[in-house]
């Protein structure tokens, strides 16, 4: 089985770069142009400037928390593969995760920022014991990829 995020890392995307030009251009003619001045003399564009700039900052620190991760997995021999890469501009590393289906010990998954983020926690036999792999953010995953990642892992 293969599961792969592509569509909705690509719609994340989209969605991001059009909010980024949307905030761009606003600012933009609240600073360079007399729109305000002329249109909406009510409005004060400072004012504006700064409730655009706050709700910004809450939609990217959002998504900086729930921290997507373009993810693709595959079950196919004898191997459980993991590759995924933050989509966070300050975390651009490709990670990868092999495990032997012989030494794959088990999986946790847990919830965080009220329910919002979803990790999966990687469990595999060593020498020493049981290790554990860093958790990875499978937010970005539907609930039917998640579902079927467990049914996979099970």
């Amino acid at each position: 089985m293969t599961i792969n995020n592509r569509n909705t890392i690509i719609k994340y995307n989209i969605r991001r770069y059009i909010l980024i030009v949307s905030f761009g251009t606003l600012i933009s003619i609240i600073a360079f142009t007399s729109i305000f001045e002329i249109y909406l003399k009510d409005i004060n564009k400072i004012l504006v400037a700064i409730i655009a700039s706050i709700l910004y900052c809450i939609y990217i620190a959002y998504y900086y928390i729930l921290d997507y991760n373009y993810i693709h997995y595959t079950d196919e021999g004898l191997k459980f593969i993991f590759h995924y890469v933050s989509l966070n501009p300050f975390n651009k590393k490709r990670n990868a995760i092999e495990i032997l289906k012989s030494n794959f010990s088990g999986f946790k998954l847990k919830k965080s920022f009220l329910g919002q983020k979803t990790e999966i926690i990687l469990f595999t036999k060593t020498k020493k014991g049981i290790a554990k792999y860093p958790p990875i953010s499978i937010t970005s995953l539907s609930q039917k990829q998640i579902n079927a990642l467990v049914y996979s892992l099970s």
